[in-house]
């Protein structure tokens, strides 16, 4: 019997040393793992101390997240963890996320929900200096008085495998990019997104170039998925690449997919796809939608090229002595 007593309490004394060692596992888990779950907190030292968060849980933020302290952070690293789906974090319709950085990486993450206001002004990432974004979902973010998502100011972004979906903002219902910044996005879509200029992506001074993207129902004044305008240093070079079902709906609107205004060093479509881009139509008795892939106005300067061809129908040149500088041409690039 005091055998049986002896191992009974050996038992009792294993379990209760196990049971206190995961306790303090969890415990040292701190914000990323052991079933601990993140909170605001967890993002406000991702940005300001530790520089890094592996995410294992969804994140509601209760404020706007500071500025990223970039002598502490030069570069700042949020990786969703969530087994088999993206963590989110959600902006609960009135907070933003990522403001300023030198290099910011965002892996399989939701972000949602974000919210800000004013012109010069970002609700998800805002003019960091280099962002990469990779597996994401971009959804139901806004700001009425600038872009809907992300911008660049003499910044970069690299997008891989991510969708933006229901964003709005006046210019660029997704992106912004202005002032010699560059997107460069590998199957991309961009679906849904709203804006006054630009749908999806509003370009000034910069140069946009994606492979494998899908530009589908979006919507603006002018430029249903793209805008792009200023004869210094704009570009771009799409590569197989769709654009089906965008729309500009203002009366009068141009550019059912991409309004182009007078760029230079110009833009390159390769082998990609147009299907069912409007305008409204201008009949006296009927408003019915009109196919308009592509408004190209006073293009003067750089070049606007098409591989293999245009659109049979649905491209739309003011005034009419540009289109010397709209061609069919596979040798310019793609």
């Amino acid at each position: 019997m005091a055998f049986v007593r002896s191992m009974v309490g050996v038992a009792l004394l294993i379990i209760v040393v196990c049971s206190l060692g995961a306790v303090e596992a969890r415990g040292a888990g701190g914000g990323g793992g052991g079933g601990t779950r993140n909170t605001h907190a967890d993002l406000v030292k991702a940005v300001t101390s530790t520089c890094s968060l592996v995410l294992s849980s969804d994140v509601t933020l209760t404020a706007n997240l500071p500025d990223v302290d970039t002598t502490a952070c030069p570069e700042v690293k949020i990786v969703g963890a969530c087994r088999k789906r993206q963590c989110k974090i959600d902006g609960a319709g009135k907070y933003s996320f990522l403001r300023g950085g030198i290099t910011v990486r965002l892996e399989n993450l939701w972000l949602t929900k974000m919210r800000c206001s004013g012109a010069d002004n970002a609700p998800v990432v805002f003019k960091a200096g280099h962002v990469f974004i990779t597996g994401c979902r971009v959804t139901h973010n806004v700001n009425a008085q600038d872009t809907g998502a992300l911008s660049a100011y003499e910044g970069r972004i690299t997008v891989e495998k991510t969708v933006f979906e229901h964003n709005q903002g006046r210019i660029g219902g997704a992106i912004l990019l202005d002032s010699f910044s560059t997107l460069v996005a590998t199957d991309v879509s961009f679906g849904n997104n709203k804006a006054a200029k630009g749908g999806a992506i509003f370009n000034i001074e910069s140069d946009v170039q994606c492979t494998r993207c899908q530009f589908l129902h979006n919507l603006a004044g002018d430029g249903g998925a793209l805008y792009f305008q200023d004869n210094d240093g704009t570009e771009g070079t799409f590569k197989n690449s769709q654009f089906i079902g965008n729309k500009a709906t203002r009366a009068g609107g141009m550019g059912g997919a991409v309004y182009i205004h007078n760029i230079d060093p110009g833009a390159k479509f390769c082998n990609c796809e147009w299907d069912r881009n409007t305008v409204p139509g201008t009949g006296p008795r009927s408003r019915a939608p009109v196919v308009q892939h592509l408004y190209i106005h006073n293009q003067e300067e750089g070049t606007i090229s098409f591989c293999p061809a245009r659109p049979l129908s649905g491209v739309v040149i003011e005034p009419p002595a540009t289109a010397v500088n709209v061609k069919d041409d596979c040798a310019s690039g793609c």
